[in-house]
């Protein structure tokens, strides 16, 4: 392995932020999801939910929405998956009025689909 170069992707830059968000370093997970840009990376939706699921449990839910925001205004769409983590993200925060008018918020988009709201 010795001289041989790492091919560094979305995937393994994933795998770090997962990883930080478990050590509870969400610092350091937020700061490398930001630069991904800057080494000509873009996030995709699991890279996306990682980082929303680490901020939640941060008690970081306004920072988890806005990322939420901006998965929704790029390629990359929001999934059932991605609305399940922030919700229980406001629940787990006592911010259940915040999980009630998301789910408001998909009903009136047409977007939600009960399936998808599992523990």
């Amino acid at each position: 392995m010795e001289g041989k170069k790492l091919d560094v992707n979305i995937v393994i830059y994933t795998i770090l932020i997962e990883g930080l968000c478990i050590a509870g370093k969400i610092e350091s997970a937020r700061v490398l999801f930001r630069g991904l840009s800057s080494k000509g990376l873009q996030p995709n939706a699991r890279t996306y939910n990682i980082m929303i699921k680490g901020l939640c449990i941060g008690g970081l839910t306004c920072e988890a929405e806005k990322l939420l925001t901006e998965m929704e205004e790029k390629v990359c769409s929001p999934d059932g998956y991605s609305y399940n983590i922030i919700i229980q993200g406001f629940i787990n925060n006592n911010e259940t009025d915040r999980a009630m008018e998301l789910i408001q918020q998909m009903v009136e988009r047409g977007s939600l689909r009960m399936h998808q709201l599992q523990n």
